[in-house]
């Protein structure tokens, strides 16, 4: 069988700038791995999956699953992790070709034992591949997938030595590169935005960050989020996302600007308790992320006010925001919590120089928000003290 997709090395690596070597993003890997799969006439004839993002893995197992079915190829499954796993059974079938010379492919999961040295022996999977490499059967494939295996095993150098193609499906990182903290460019956000364009939901970068931070590194969490938001609209985006854990930047918003302020102070500490995950694995507050969020939420909750105030108090017709009913109930509560359009306007020349500070590359936290609501509640005081009682 011969080598369809073609192999591509390990993760796919191209060549960057000054001649160096960078392994592209495990789902542009992927991308194109599925790609070149969809092309073939036949399967590659070996094919390496590690990394531990269950998403990715599972995607490319069923591309290849799926593809030797519609070629008529038989598929022999062996898994480490069930218990009925047979060592023997394995090796037996990578040493004996089919009976009546039909093609194969052979299917090897969760692959954590057979990878492992035993003592100064090389892992007992490394003879048998080698065996059968060396046979090159027409028509026979095989998958390995070994999602804990590191890039200098045995079994990495052998497949690329081979000509076989090498996939890491490592997990996305979810902070962005320390050359551009933007968190709108972490790995994570950027296949949030390619998912959506495959739904061919219009979803825009900053709305792109909102659903990781509400998700988290979940793959699949984030695919169900977006096919909710598919279903609904993006015109009712802050009620269909679902936050997993604390609280919602849109609710601490919708606090901040309808004069809540104790429950608004309440949540940005929430908010800014919670970490994200970075390179190392381990977990870490991402400032920049937060700040991006907060203001777009609160520039977006304020710019509709003041739209609509304006236009009520010039005689003009007001502007329809969509949302549904909720989203038009919370526009009511801002507006009567401050019903003057000139005040809206303020609130705005705030967020919007707390917004340039964050462009220049400084992000807020949370006393600094905690200063700009109690000082919104100091020049722009709430109609009534009953009101503000109220409202908390």
């Amino acid at each position: 069988m011969s080598p369809a997709p073609r192999g591509t090395g390990e993760g796919g690596r191209a060549r960057a700038a000054g001649g160096s070597k960078r392994e592209a993003p495990p789902h542009r890997q992927l991308d194109q791995f599925l790609s070149e799969l969809e092309q073939a006439k036949r399967l590659p004839s070996v094919t390496l999956l590690r990394g531990e993002e269950p998403f990715f893995l599972r995607q490319a197992l069923d591309a290849l699953t799926a593809k030797a079915a519609r070629l008529g190829v038989e598929v022999l499954k062996h898994d480490e992790g069930d218990p009925d796993f047979e060592a023997a059974l394995l090796f037996n079938d990578l040493s004996t070709a089919p009976l009546f010379g039909g093609e194969q492919l052979l299917l090897l999961r969760s692959l954590d034992k057979l990878t492992e040295k035993r003592g100064k022996q090389e892992a007992p999977l490394l003879a048998a591949l080698d065996a059968f490499l060396a046979a090159a059967t027409p028509g026979r494939a095989l998958v390995l997938e070994a999602p804990g295996l590191r890039a200098d095993h045995g079994l990495c150098k052998r497949v690329a030595a081979a000509g076989g193609t090498l996939l890491n499906l490592r997990r996305l990182w979810d902070s962005p590169p320390p050359w551009n903290p933007d968190p709108r460019q972490s790995e994570l956000v950027q296949w949030c935005l390619d998912r959506a364009r495959q739904r061919r939901l219009p979803l825009d970068p900053d709305r792109a960050v909102s659903v990781v931070l509400a998700t988290g590194n979940d793959l699949a969490g984030i695919d169900a989020q977006l096919e909710r938001l598919g279903q609904a609209g993006l015109g009712a985006f802050a009620e269909t996302l679902v936050w997993q854990a604390g609280a919602s930047p849109f609710a601490v918003a919708q606090a901040a600007l309808s004069g809540r302020i104790r429950e608004a102070l309440s949540g940005v500490e929430v908010l800014f308790r919670r970490g994200m995950t970075d390179r190392s694995g381990e977990k870490k507050l991402d400032p920049g992320a937060l700040t991006a969020l907060l203001n777009s939420a609160l520039i977006g909750g304020a710019r509709q006010a003041h739209a609509t105030l304006a236009a009520r108090e010039s005689g003009a017709e007001a502007p329809a925001f969509g949302g549904g009913p909720r989203a038009q109930e919370e526009l009511e509560e801002r507006l009567r919590a401050r019903p003057k359009a000139a005040t809206w306007a303020a609130l705005l020349e705030d967020l919007a120089e707390l917004d340039r500070q964050h462009k220049r590359g400084r992000s807020a936290d949370a006393d600094e928000y905690a200063r700009l609501l109690l000082r919104w509640a100091l020049r722009h005081p709430l109609p009534s003290r009953a009101g503000a009682a109220r409202r908390g």
